[in-house]
């Protein structure tokens, strides 16, 4: 695949990841709880690193929270949004890295989800320095368990059926 193909490819899953975000932060299911997402739009970001590899994996998450806090947030979103993207693509850049034999898209989809929580929260405390957040994160952490899980079962069937198309 041709270089500008392939930033084409990624440009346009990086939209979709953004459109991905607005359209999630829509849903009401988790409406109950702030910063509670499906994190669908993280599918899109494991995907593209196991078949573009970490540069444009981490390209896409933060201009995926670029775009969506563009379209849909404000400065506090982008402040929380920025945070969970960039250590939560930090970290599973570096298990895949490290760990690439031994862990799945799942588990790098259920490491990033955790991180990103646990991110958000952490910039929570920076500004609220409330120790309640303590037990929202281990709310926010079951989530991450159960969505991570989800999106990483999606990105690996997505992964497996589009690898060869990438080559």
């Amino acid at each position: 695949m041709s270089r500008l193909k392939k930033m084409l490819t990624v440009a346009t899953l990086a939209a979709l990841a953004a459109v991905l975000g607005v359209f999630e932060s829509m849903l009401p299911i988790l409406a109950a709880i702030p910063g509670g997402k499906l994190g669908i739009a993280n599918s899109i970001t494991v995907i593209v690193l196991y078949i573009f590899g970490t540069p444009y994996a981490f390209a896409v998450s933060i201009l995926r929270v670029i775009v969506s806090c563009m379209l849909y947030g404000g400065i506090n979103a982008f402040m929380y949004s920025f945070a969970g993207a960039l250590v939560s693509a930090v970290a599973m850049i570096c298990a895949k890295k490290t760990l690439d034999k031994r862990i799945s898209p799942i588990g790098i989809s259920v490491l990033g989800a955790a991180c990103h929580n646990t991110s958000q929260v952490a910039v929570a405390w920076c500004v609220l320095q409330s120790g309640a957040l303590a037990w929202y994160l281990a709310c926010l952490l079951l989530i991450a368990l159960v969505s991570g899980t989800i999106c990483g079962w999606i990105s690996t069937e997505c992964i497996n059926r589009i690898r060869n198309d990438f080559k």
